[in-house]
C-alpha cells in the first residue's frame, strides 16, 4: 500500500488532480470545502493555485491542510479496512 501522493496539480473549479506513487489517481472537487469558514480563503483562486503536499497532508498554509488518507481512499474506491485490515484501536482498558 503506497499512499504518498506524487503531485498533486490545481484545475479549474477548485479542483485538484491527486496522484499517488502506486498509481492511483484522479481529480478531487473542493468546490463544496471552500464554502466553509475554515478554508473560505481558497476561494481566492491565486491562493488556491498555491497548493503544496507533502507525504501526509495538502496544504496552503499551517491552519490550512487536507489529509491524504481520506483522498487515496476517495479516489482508491476503499475503506480503512480495506487499506488496514484488522486493525485493533486502543481503548481505556487495553491499558
Amino acid at each position: 500500500m503506497a499512499m504518498k501522493a506524487v503531485s498533486v496539480i490545481p484545475m479549474p473549479g477548485y479542483k485538484l488532480q491527486v496522484t499517488f506513487e502506486d498509481g492511483v489517481s484522479g481529480e478531487v472537487d473542493l468546490k463544496d470545502l471552500v464554502q466553509t469558514t475554515v478554508f473560505t480563503a481558497l476561494k481566492d483562486e491565486q491562493f488556491f493555485n498555491q497548493v503544496s503536499f507533502d507525504r501526509s497532508a495538502i496544504f496552503w498554509s499551517d491552519e490550512m491542510e487536507i489529509d491524504l488518507l481520506n483522498i487515496y481512499m476517495e479516489l482508491g474506491n476503499k475503506s480503512f479496512d480495506d487499506l488496514f485490515g484488522n486493525f485493533k484501536y486502543a481503548s481505556k482498558t487495553d491499558f
